[in-house]
């Protein structure tokens, strides 16, 4: 039985000008053997079974034109970023593997010299990716380098008052920029690259230990806070049920102040102390403020007393005779100091009036003095027997 005949699919160049000047560089015979001349000499590159030699040759022309244009793509490829000197190098040798016997039909030769001048500026390029590859590997080291100076800065900036949330956050930024760098950047010296994460490392490993021992701190000085403060309720509790007011304000001032020279415990410890501590303190508070109410009416009404005696006092001005208005003073303030005490809130404006009354009592009495000194009269008289003597002359 007879094999049947494979199928050729015959793709016709759109450039014709291309495929003519190719198919110059080669011969179809009438079995469908396809040939290229190569200068003085010619070999086969294929054979098809085609009713018209002509085809058979133009589908060998048209792998010469795919094989320009790879060069061509690969040529322009090499002026763009981001190649790799492999590629360049891998690409050529497939190239120059390509055109030693390439079943085509064109000019061979000028694709071998073409390839020669590709590899020639090839050089060039490689020669600059090497430049800007050790540009990347310098800005990459420099990179790395900030990244362990900053880890030691905060290191060394470490102190009582150091947010341990925040700097944690920027250690861990800190690892995520390296991260990036390895896998983003070019690869630096092992050497380098091993000194600066020792360094780093280094940092972060001083900076959780200082971590660690300030929350163990924390922790130690929690639970005496946590103690201190339970001392502070106790005490609280008692003062809370205490009749005696003042002793019991006094002693809740002291106890606010031992709160606060007792340091914080953990926060929902201390938050849930404090509401307890609070709450004590808000029952005496509350049971102070209902008899301060009733001594602020009962002051109320000394005042108005004291008011209406303080009226009788104001006729004494203007002051006439100093020592009965003396005495009558006397009497008066006798009066106002049975009455007990007045609303703190209206103390300043009563001893103003006060004053006012006893001011000017003190001013007429001085100025009575004054009248009946003996030493003025004598000094009167001397001046008048002065003036008659130099009236005389």
């Amino acid at each position: 039985m007879a094999k049947p005949k494979s199928k050729v699919t015959i793709v016709k160049t759109t450039d014709d000008k291309a495929a003519r000047a190719a198919a110059k560089f080669g011969r179809a015979d009438s079995d469908g053997t396809v040939w290229l001349i190569e200068g003085d000499s010619e070999r086969v590159v294929g054979q098809f079974k085609v009713k018209q030699p002509k085809d058979a040759l133009e589908f060998y022309v048209k792998r010469y034109l795919d094989l320009v244009d790879r060069l061509t793509l690969f040529e322009n490829r090499i002026k763009v970023a981001n190649v790799k000197k492999s590629e360049i190098d891998q690409a050529i040798e497939h190239f120059r593997s390509e055109l030693e016997n390439p079943s085509v039909v064109g000019n061979v030769q000028k694709l071998r010299d073409r390839l020669d001048k590709i590899e020639q500026d090839a050089e060039i390029t490689k020669a600059e990716i090497d430049k800007n590859k050790a540009v990347n590997i310098q800005q990459t080291i420099e990179n790395r380098i900030k990244i362990v100076n900053e880890a030691e800065k905060m290191v060394a900036k470490i102190n009582d008052k150091i947010n341990w949330k925040q700097t944690t956050e920027k250690f861990i930024n800190l690892l995520n920029k390296w991260t990036h760098e390895q896998k983003t950047a070019p690869r630096i010296p092992k050497n380098i690259e091993d000194e600066l994460w020792k360094k780093f490392a280094e940092s972060r490993r001083v900076f959780e230990e200082k971590k660690k021992d300030f929350y163990q701190g924390l922790n130690k000085s929690s639970q005496l806070a946590k103690k201190a403060k339970e001392k502070i309720i106790e005490k609280a509790k008692i003062l809370s049920e205490t009749d005696k007011l003042e002793v019991g304000q006094e002693g809740f001032r002291n106890l606010i102040k031992d709160w606060k020279n007792a340091g914080r415990a953990r926060r929902s410890v201390d938050d849930k102390l404090w509401e307890e501590f609070k709450g004590y303190m808000d029952t005496f508070y509350d049971k102070k403020g209902s008899a301060d109410k009733a001594l602020d009416e009962e002051y109320e009404k000394n005042y108005e007393a004291k008011i209406a005696i303080l009226q009788e006092a104001k006729k004494l001005l203007p002051v006439k005779d100093p020592k009965i208005a003396r005495s009558k003073y006397r009497a008066y303030m006798s009066r106002i100091n049975d009455l007990g005490k007045v609303p703190s809130s209206k103390v300043k404006e009563f001893r103003a009036q006060i004053e006012e009354i006893d001011n000017a009592i003190s001013d007429a009495e001085k100025q009575a003095w004054k009248n009946s000194d003996p030493r003025k009269a004598e000094i009167n008289e001397k001046l008048l027997e002065l003036k008659k003597k130099l009236e005389a002359k």
